[in-house]
Order: structure tokens, then sequence, then C-alpha cells
């Protein structure tokens, strides 16, 4: 369970090849990536695809010679092993004469805390003690 999300909107130039992709950086602080969402609005048309690397790696897809392709769809990944650290990019490319806009979501886990979180009890008799005597009145 991730214990904060960090989102990004990145707006791919129109006109911007595969062979000249744009690399956007996605810089947070260091955590445990667990899940991955992006979302490609309508009007993309197959006109616009990415990769979501990580220290001038594809991790996302995997083979480095292959782009997502969507139109306003969303994919999610669960995430297991993969990189920690500040080295996550989008790279991307759109054909299209106009802008579009790839929005991305990081899930993520702080390093060192446990994935399920910690839960105090309450003392319900204390609770309701408290509700059933009314305050101690000030002295004048």
């Amino acid at each position: 369970m991730a214990t904060r999300i960090e989102p990004f909107s990145v707006t791919v130039a129109a006109g911007t090849t595969q062979a000249a992709f744009q690399r956007t950086a996605l810089r947070f602080d260091q955590g445990t990536v667990t899940q991955i969402d992006v979302r490609v609005p309508p009007g993309a048309a197959g006109l616009v695809g990415f990769r979501i690397a990580h220290s001038n790696q594809s991790v996302l897809p995997y083979k480095g010679n292959t782009w997502f392709v969507m139109d306003n769809d969303k994919a999610e990944w669960h995430l297991e092993s993969f990189p920690d650290g500040d080295g996550w990019e989008l790279w991307a490319y759109n054909l299209d004469l106009y802008a579009h806009t790839v929005y991305v979501w990081f899930y993520v886990t702080e390093i060192g805390r446990p994935l399920v979180p910690t839960i105090q009890p309450i003392q319900i008799a204390q609770i309701a003690q408290s509700e059933v005597e009314p305050p101690p009145e000030e002295e004048q």
C-alpha cells in the first residue's frame, strides 16, 4: 500500500519524432514505487507513444524499441522489484500537429515503513466516560 502519490502531467510537443523523443524528468523524494498509472486523454489518435524509464533504461515497456500507444485510455502497473530513487523519466513522441498531455501517477511507499499502516487502539471506556461527565466548573 502506497503512503503517497506523486502526480505528473507531461505535455508532449507536436511534431516530436520517435528518433528524437522528448525526455521529461519525473522527480520526487526517495521511496519504493509500488504502482504506476498512466492516462492519455482522447485526441492522441495513435499519434502519441510513451515509455517510462529509469536511469536511462526503458522499464515500461521492458523492450526499449517498443512504445505504449493509447487514446482515451488508462493503464496501471503494480510493481515489485523496480528501481528506487530519483532517475524516473517519461519518454514520449507526438506525431500530431497539436500538443498532447500524458498524466502519470507514481504510488510510493516510504523506504523502511511497513506496507500496512499501524493503527493505535482507542480506549473506548475513557472516551465514553468523558462524554458522560460534564467538564469541571471553574472556581471564581
